[in-house]
């Protein structure tokens, strides 16, 4: 999925994983400059990924804070600040 708040991209990839081996997913994190170019700063994914989790199953900016969700993870969102 993609969110887009304010200066803040989010890209989600929730089937894949580390070289896409393991599918736990990951959301890259990119900073946008007046909408012309876009930096990529960040690549998140889960603490404690479970195979099959979708980290990135559900995507959210506001601001400068990312809410993700990861469908098939116990406890399975987590809202971060870029």
């Amino acid at each position: 999925g993609v969110s887009v708040g304010i200066g803040l991209l989010a890209i989600s990839s929730p089937f894949c994983g580390v070289g896409c081996e393991v599918k736990t997913g990951v959301v890259y994190v990119y900073v946008c400059e007046f909408a012309r170019s876009c930096m990529w700063i960040e690549k998140l994914s889960g603490s404690e990924a479970q195979d099959d989790a979708f980290f990135g199953s559900s995507l959210a900016v506001f601001n400068q804070q990312i809410a993700i969700g990861a469908q098939k993870q116990e406890g399975n969102m987590i809202i971060m600040s870029v």
